[in-house]
């Protein structure tokens, strides 16, 4: 990451850290270095304005940043990335075959390698390795050498289109070399490249080049001890899917449009991203469409057809609705006469990336702008059918809504505010003071 901030100012280009899949699951520590002030602030920007019409990105200038592209920024940044040797190379200097991988795929090839008996826990690997930490651009020269002396090179990239192995390929058939480029042959195209996949993948690739060198017995990624079997663990362990939190507010929001829909019928339900969209899952299973952040009740503007002898139901969560259901969701609804039902699901935060204040929090915010109520906000965007549930856990009150907004003969948007805090909020706020009383007696 340290050494990403470098490469940015550098070659005046946006750095991206790409995270794996498998290095989402490896936790460790490591000891920060002091943050360095940087060259210029944003209150030295706002003092001493700069106007430069070449850095805009507007034609004809945007034509010249493309030749400083290709022209200075790439060069720059591929000779940071040779110079400071950002990739890494493991294992013997000379070997038949080799493996290229993303730097986030070394610890699960290091491992595979161990099962295989061809490395040890530390990383020290009897096969030449060629650890991408920067997999754009990639460094021609670098790549070559590796290749030098070896008859066959495995890629392992996750994901699909297999963009750094096509590369490579271009590479070696340009530079006239005969060693030969493998990757999706062994490995899946789609899905984690879990242990198991990596190890099949990768013993799949030295059973065909390597043969001689590999165990007659190989251990599987992750064994259960003696007396165990696997099978009958999977019949007996259930699986565990996502759902809300014990106490959640919004599940009783979801077990009173199920009952809803006995009474009256299924209906089209737009989902939106949240804490609320768990009511896809068992038991509620809720939901035919899911659109990004706020963009719920829009995508059900596509079924306002006054043909229709059913509303529409679209949800959204009240992050969303900050974020951007209040004008693409709301005002759109309002500008177009749509005749659907909008829940907005209010927890008082943004619950599901981690409890953080939006502007309709309850609390109080130092730093923040906070109180101000949802129901105002769409009132002002000219919603005419509006009501507000204050306890989400009545859940007559709460069927009662529904079923009124679903049958009444009042056209345009119909919208519900369902207002209860997250429980995970309520409880970190609450138990330290319960604590506090009960020490004090």
């Amino acid at each position: 990451v340290e050494d990403g901030f470098e490469l940015s100012e550098v070659s005046n280009t946006p750095v991206m850290l790409q995270v794996r899949i498998r290095c989402c699951h490896v936790h460790g520590r490591f000891i920060a270095k002091d943050n360095k002030r940087p060259t210029m602030t944003v209150a030295d920007a706002l003092d001493a304005p700069r106007r430069d019409t070449g850095r805009i990105v507007l034609p004809p200038a945007s034509f010249l940043h493309e030749k400083e592209k290709v022209q200075k920024r790439w060069p720059a940044a591929v000779d940071f990335i040779r110079k400071n040797k950002i990739n890494e190379f493991f294992g013997p200097e000379h070997g038949s075959v080799g493996i290229v991988m993303q730097g986030g795929m070394y610890n699960s090839v290091v491992r595979a390698l161990q099962r295989l008996s061809l490395a040890d826990t530390y990383g020290v690997t009897d096969v030449p390795l060629y650890v991408l930490n920067a997999v754009y651009p990639l460094i021609d020269d670098e790549f070559l050498s590796f290749c030098e002396g070896k008859d066959a090179v495995l890629v392992v990239e996750e994901g699909q289109p297999n963009y750094i192995e096509q590369a490579f390929a271009s590479m070696l058939h340009k530079a006239g070399r005969g060693t030969k480029l493998v990757g999706k042959e062994h490995l899946p195209m789609a899905g984690e490249y879990t242990g198991q996949v990596m190890l099949d993948g990768i013993g799949s690739f030295l059973r065909a080049t390597i043969p001689h060198l590999l165990p007659g017995e190989v251990r599987a990624p992750n064994k259960i001890g003696d007396g165990l079997d696997t099978a009958d663990l999977i019949n007996v362990v259930p699986g565990r899917p996502p759902g809300f939190c014990v106490g959640c507010p919004e599940r009783p929001i979801f077990a009173a449009t199920k009952l809803v829909e006995q009474e009256l019928g299924k209906h089209h339900i737009a989902s939106d991203i949240g804490c609320h969209l768990f009511s896809i899952m068992p038991p509620f299973e809720l939901g035919a469409t899911t659109m990004g952040y706020g963009l719920g009740p829009a995508s059900a503007s596509a079924f306002n057809s006054p043909d229709a002898k059913r509303r529409s139901i679209s949800f959204v969560g009240d992050g969303g609705f900050w974020h951007n259901g209040l004008t693409s969701s709301i005002g759109n609804a309002v500008f177009n006469n749509n005749d659907g039902v909008i829940v907005i699901v209010d927890n008082f935060y943004s619950a599901a990336t981690g409890g953080q204040d939006i502007l309709s929090s309850r609390a109080g915010n130092k730093s923040k702008s906070t109180k101000h109520p949802i129901t105002e906000a769409v009132k002002g965007m000219g919603v005419k059918w509006l009501r507000h549930i204050d306890r989400t856990y009545d859940v007559t009150k709460m069927q009662d809504t529904l079923r009124e907004a679903l049958t009444t003969d009042e056209k345009g948007p119909k919208v519900i505010v369902a207002s209860s805090e997250c429980m995970l909020n309520r409880q970190r706020r609450e138990k330290p003071l319960v604590d506090r009383a009960i020490k004090g007696g």
